[in-house]
């Protein structure tokens, strides 16, 4: 559904009812990697008696997966750039996008985004959702050739805070590749800060990217094009390439935003 306000007796465009408010409404192969990515990279927060706002945050790089985001919301809303302290930097920047609409924040209810998810996520609906997974692992996962004794190793990754999700992932890997060696682990970057992580190695890591990444769909370019680097050097190369399997920003949106309009304020509360 799009929603329309009137003004003035005649109908006027912003930035509120161009916004897709169905968007999540029907499970699709990019519904479903869209709530992956809201779930390890996106937040909701309520400021006041204002609707729910929806925020996306994607490292500088991945302006271009940010414009893949609103156009699948329709959202006229402006990318916005910011910086915070990081683990091993001082600072960096991060690109966010944020939209507001009750209605989308209680579709993604339904599949666990909730506001204050960080330790209590967890998904629904989607568990086994090969789409939805590879959402989470493009905004908090890993997939890189690590090398160890001079031996070339792929590796891919799941982290996050909460323990559930984690294990939800887990699952995940076990129903898909059957006998897999998974190493779960917990780690403490820093005080108060516990990260649970799923990592799959060597002939696991290739199947579980083949998994998420071989088809074609919706996915983060330098984390496909990695997937696409360990399927051709430990796999086979019958995937897509990432020209094929993340269209170009016009062509995947097919809808260019108007005028945008200045973001608002994040204060959580739980609606």
């Amino acid at each position: 559904m799009i929603r329309r306000t009137r003004t003035d007796a005649r109908h006027r465009l912003t930035r509120e009812n161009t916004l897709d408010e169905a968007a999540f409404d029907v499970v699709t192969p990019e519904s479903a990697y869209w709530v992956g990515f809201l779930m390890a990279a996106g937040s909701i927060t309520r400021a006041g008696t204002r609707s729910p706002a929806i925020a996306v945050t994607t490292a500088d790089e991945d302006r271009t997966h940010l414009e893949r985001f609103r156009a699948f919301v329709r959202a006229m809303d402006p990318i916005t750039v910011g910086t915070r302290d990081g683990f091993r930097d001082a600072s960096r920047s991060y690109l966010s996008v944020q939209v507001r609409s009750g209605r989308l924040a209680k579709t993604l209810a339904r599949y666990g985004v909730v506001p204050y998810k960080t330790l209590v996520a967890r998904a629904f609906e989607l568990e086994n959702d090969a789409h939805f997974w590879r959402g989470c692992i493009d905004g908090d996962g890993s997939i890189a050739v690590n090398r160890d004794d001079g031996i070339r190793h792929p590796i891919i990754s799941f982290a996050c805070r909460s323990r559930e999700l984690a294990g939800q992932f887990a699952d995940f890997a076990r129903e898909t590749i059957p006998g897999c060696d998974i190493q779960e682990e917990t780690r403490t970057p820093r005080a108060y800060c516990v990260i649970h992580a799923v990592v799959l190695r060597g002939a696991d890591c290739v199947r579980m990217a083949r998994t998420l990444y071989g088809d074609g769909h919706a996915a983060l370019p330098r984390k496909l094009a990695a997937a696409q680097e360990i399927l051709r050097e430990f796999g086979d190369d019958s995937v897509a390439s990432a020209s094929e399997a993340v269209p170009r920003i016009g062509d995947a949106a097919r809808w260019t935003p108007p005028l945008s309009a200045r973001p608002g304020t994040l204060q959580p509360r739980l609606f």
